[in-house]
């Protein structure tokens, strides 16, 4: 049995890590990605708001392979912006070459399991049929 005392904790959020890449680290995987983030130049502000953004479904895998992948992504006013991985962006900040939460969304998205699954389209129910015909 393991003491309290000797469980290795993430330095963002104090979860206990259970891997021997994330105990070298010292973060866990969320917590990774929001460092690099961090690094890259993004504010709080922005972090939060891409993390809301990809939770939420807000961020499409639009075309491209490798360093030419464009994404769709959500503005605050419903508006769909093209954001590039490299975090280019036709919003209002990025258009005045600021960072902007959608190049931070992407950035997140892009590394994480979510952009990785495949999603497939719901049949309509049967009603749904007899109704249209």
């Amino acid at each position: 049995m393991i003491a309290s005392q000797d469980i290795v904790r993430c330095k963002g959020c104090h979860r206990p890590l259970r891997t021997a890449a994330t105990i070298a680290t010292g973060f866990g995987p969320i917590c990774a990605r929001r460092q690099h983030l961090v690094a890259a130049g993004y504010s709080s502000g922005q972090i939060t708001d891409a993390i809301e953004l990809v939770e939420l479904g807000g961020v499409i895998h639009l075309r491209g392979t490798g360093d030419r992948r464009v994404y769709l992504t959500v503005g605050s006013k419903g508006v769909v912006h093209r954001t590039a991985i490299t975090g280019q962006c036709n919003c209002h900040a990025g258009l005045i070459g600021k960072r902007c939460h959608h190049g931070a969304a992407v950035a997140l998205y892009a590394t994480s399991a979510a952009s990785r699954t495949v999603r497939v389209a719901y049949p309509m129910p049967p009603a749904t049929y007899i109704a249209a015909a």
